[in-house]
C-alpha cells in the first residue's frame, strides 16, 4: 500500500492510534471515523459557499461604489455648463418682451465662467477638445 503524505496522513495515523486492539471493533471505529470526516467535509463546503457568496456581495458593493463615482474632469464640465446656464437664463429673463437686449443682461452675459474647482483649466480644455 501505498503511504500517503500531506493533511490527510495526520488524521488517518490518528485513527490508527485510537483504533481496537480488537478486531471485531476496528471496523465501527473507522465508520466512525470516516462518518466524522464525511460531517467535517460538508460542514467546510458550507463554509466555502458562504465565502463565495461573500464575496460576491462584496464584489457588486465594489462595483456599485465605483459607478457612483464621477471623474473630476466630467464633474468641472457639468459645472462649468451649469454656471454657463444659469446666466443665459438670468440675461434672458432681463430682457425685454421681444427678446431685446437691456444694459444688465449684457453684463449678465459678460460675467465670467467661474474658475476651475476640481480639476486644472488645462484639464477642462483637453476634455472639451476631446469631446469636439
Amino acid at each position: 500500500m501505498k503511504r500517503r503524505t500531506g493533511p490527510g496522513q495526520l488524521s488517518l495515523e490518528m485513527a490508527d492510534q485510537m483504533a481496537p486492539t480488537n478486531p471485531k471493533y476496528q471496523g465501527r471505529h473507522y465508520r466512525s471515523c470516516l462518518a466524522e470526516a464525511h460531517t467535517i467535509i460538508e460542514a467546510f463546503r458550507l463554509r466555502i459557499t458562504e465565502l463565495e457568496d461573500s464575496l460576491e456581495r462584496l464584489k457588486r458593493d465594489c462595483d456599485y461604489r465605483l459607478s457612483l463615482c464621477v471623474p473630476r474632469t466630467v464633474a468641472e464640465e457639468a459645472r462649468q455648463l451649469a454656471a454657463a446656464g444659469m446666466r443665459y437664463r438670468a440675461a434672458e429673463i432681463v430682457e425685454e418682451k421681444d427678446g431685446i437686449p437691456t444694459a444688465l443682461s449684457y453684463a449678465i452675459d459678460c460675467i465670467p465662467n467661474p474658475k476651475p474647482k476640481f480639476c486644472t483649466q488645462e484639464q477642462l480644455d483637453e476634455r472639451l477638445a476631446q469631446q469636439s
